[in-house]
């Protein structure tokens, strides 16, 4: 599991983020695009743009730079709770 991975598990649980938002997250903590994103998952541009919207504002922020940032310092989700939502894209980032 990704370091950014074990960060992002530590705020999800607080925060409520489904699975998808998580995902996301994710996703755009090692740079993907929303694009990028969308065909890893499978989903539009705009279904990623918009699962970000929820997660930026579950969190309580203002735009997707300042999510990952916090994804990244305060960590988010915990490990085994995270690993089986990501196991199907890690090989694909």
């Amino acid at each position: 599991m990704s370091k950014i991975a074990n960060q992002l598990e530590k705020i999800a649980l607080p925060y409520n983020l489904n699975d998808r938002e998580i995902q996301v997250l994710f996703l755009i903590a090692n740079g993907k695009t929303n694009a990028e994103a969308g065909s890893i998952l499978y989903l539009s541009p705009d279904t990623i743009k918009g699962d970000l919207k929820h997660a930026v504002e579950k969190i309580g922020l203002e735009n997707r730079t300042a999510a990952v940032y916090i994804a990244g310092t305060k960590g988010v989700f915990q490990e085994s709770t995270v690993k089986p939502l990501l196991d199907d894209i890690i090989d694909k980032i």
